[in-house]
């Protein structure tokens, strides 16, 4: 991955590559803590208070995501995954941003990417490489179909999503 080889902080190009092979908000991948990983069981369960629908959602975590924690311990133990440099708070947004600005990346329109916009890269790697649409949405966090649709979808389809994931990272290291 490109991220790796700029010369951006070593713990920010972390949560940067993290957050895009989790197809995590910003925020939610700058606000991991500790608590909410399970190593053994390669989930990070992220809890409803941290997610924008207000909904928990649990992450299956490829081989580089669970790499990626395994470097990141090596940066102390204040609760978060990936602290600032200003303990005990999250990594900044901006600092991010500013690694795809490093980068010069830009999107499909030629304008600057944007950590939100790896989500999208995902959907659109999902829908074009032919996944269910279900298990994109899922692993986005995103609610589909109707109030009926969704009272019967009861599943969180880890399982599917924890190949799908798994399939996104191959992508992801080419």
């Amino acid at each position: 991955m490109k991220v790796r080889g700029c010369g951006a902080a070593a713990l920010a190009k972390l949560a940067l590559e993290f957050a895009v092979l989790t197809a995590a908000r910003s925020g939610e991948a700058r606000g991991a803590t500790w608590d909410e990983i399970d190593m053994e069981a390669r989930t990070w369960a992220i809890p409803a208070s941290r997610m924008k629908a207000g909904k928990a959602h649990n992450v299956p975590l490829s081989a580089r995501a669970m790499a990626i924690l395994e470097s990141a311990r090596a940066y102390g133990d204040s609760g978060l995954v990936f602290p600032s440099v200003k303990l005990g708070r999250p990594m900044d947004a901006e600092t991010l941003v500013d690694i795809l600005r490093r980068l010069e990346l830009v999107d499909v329109n030629e304008k600057p990417a944007t950590v939100h916009g790896m989500r999208s890269a995902f959907r659109d790697w999902a829908g074009e490489t032919g996944k269910p649409r279900e298990l994109a949405e899922a692993a986005l966090a995103h609610a589909v179909g109707g109030r009926v649709e969704r009272a019967y979808a009861r599943s969180d389809l880890l399982d599917r999503r924890r190949a799908l994931m798994d399939q996104w990272a191959a992508y992801l290291a080419g």
